[in-house]
């Protein structure tokens, strides 16, 4: 939706008056917060907390949304601004000032290119790292977050190439020494049912030749044993 929108501005607007406005990350912040208030959301820029300023956020169906944008000069950087996008928001803190909202979460990081004068990469991260450890009472040192196993494939368009989405599990739960992966787990938001990401967490589980998916909305755990092969067992609720 967005692509299509940046995608059906002229030309012409970025040359006409100001040959450097599409280099500017402010002008893609702009359209998008444009677009977004015309949806009727309540959208705040520049906004400020305790540790620093968030370029954008808002309040979507009962999900908070944060965002980060970047601009990238080439394919070489894209893929560094799309995880620094992410970072940034996590190491100043920008969640905590909606935590009492007791909604979910999201972290956007959005790269815009130079050249493409569009978006050119798009990540998001759900804040669900204190459900899955506190229901499961699982150490922290035993999971793997956002744990990639492909690098995405490779896609041809004119003469450049870039990556699609890579896979990548949620979490992978590991032996207490971190040497012997135990289960995929594929954690979704608290309003979706526990085994909303069981199909995922078992495909994954099939690349990577581990015995155990479970998938969780927060509140509780739904198991598949690939050793028994047998159905799907709810293992815990709160």
């Amino acid at each position: 939706m967005f692509h299509s929108f940046f995608a059906s501005i002229p030309y012409q607007w970025y040359t006409s008056r100001n040959e450097n406005i599409g280099n500017y990350e402010g002008y893609y912040a702009s359209v998008f917060y444009g677009f977004l208030s015309g949806l009727g959301s309540r959208v705040h820029c520049e906004d400020s907390t305790n540790q620093g300023r968030m370029d954008l956020w808002f309040d979507f169906d009962d999900t908070i949304y944060i965002v980060e944008f970047k601009m990238a000069n080439s394919e070489l950087e894209v893929q560094n601004q799309q995880v620094q996008a992410i970072e940034q928001i996590k190491t100043k803190n920008y969640a905590d000032k909606f935590q009492a909202r007791q909604t979910p979460i999201v972290l956007m990081g959005i790269v815009f290119g130079k050249e493409e004068r569009n978006i050119i990469s798009f990540r998001t991260e759900i804040l669900k790292e204190d459900a899955i450890t506190i229901t499961a009472q699982w150490d922290k040192k035993q999971l793997l977050k956002e744990y990639q196993f492909t690098d995405g494939q490779i896609m041809v368009r004119g003469n450049k190439v870039r990556r699609g989405t890579q896979k990548k599990a949620d979490y992978i739960l590991t032996t207490t020494n971190r040497q012997t992966p135990l289960a995929v787990i594929e954690a979704k938001r608290l309003d979706k049912s526990v085994g909303h990401g069981m199909q995922q967490a078992m495909e994954y589980a099939q690349i990577l030749d581990i015995p155990f998916a479970y998938s969780s909305n927060g509140k509780g755990f739904l198991e598949h044993d690939f050793f028994t092969g047998g159905g799907n067992c709810k293992l815990k609720s709160t």
